[in-house]
């Protein structure tokens, strides 16, 4: 009789508290998104970070999208990324968390400007850069990266 009570304790026990696991780390290919005149482009990537259980009915999830503006040598100038965390349960999804992260490693551009906003199931990220020659003021440049998440955790 104690046993049974025992085994009737764990089982409410564990099915109460939150149970973690983890997926190994997936990388989506890379996509060629816009092509400039002088042979520039944006591609675009995205990496699915985390998936971990929250309970037994609801999933939490973070990825990232990144583009990356590059020359037509394939040098980086600049990228942006937007970092979601969602959780989703099967009939339902949200964003919890949005943040971004930039890099400019070209001497020619220059970040102006990032934000980062979360709506229902999407993370969005939007950074503007100024472009130079000599100190001389060229364009701006400024691009915006979404990715959400749906009620099964299939990113898009």
């Amino acid at each position: 009789k104690t046993l049974i009570l025992l085994f009737s304790f764990l089982f409410i026990f564990a099915s109460t508290f939150p149970v973690k696991a983890s997926e190994i780390q997936s990388i989506n290919s890379t996509n060629i998104i816009e092509i400039f005149d002088d042979g520039s482009y944006i591609e675009s990537s995205t990496e699915e970070n985390i998936v971990a259980t929250l309970s037994r009915s609801s999933s939490t999830k973070s990825a990232k999208r990144t583009y990356t503006y590059k020359t037509s040598s394939g040098k980086i100038l600049w990228t942006i990324t937007v970092t979601g965390t969602f959780t989703y349960n099967g009939s339902s999804s949200s964003c919890t968390k949005a943040s971004v992260s930039t890099t400019c490693p070209s001497i020619t551009f220059k970040l102006a400007s990032k934000s980062a906003t979360k709506h229902n199931s999407t993370a969005t990220a939007t950074a503007s850069f100024k472009q130079y020659n000599d100190s001389v003021y060229l364009r701006t440049i400024t691009r915006s990266v979404s990715i959400s998440c749906d009620k099964s955790g299939k990113l898009k």
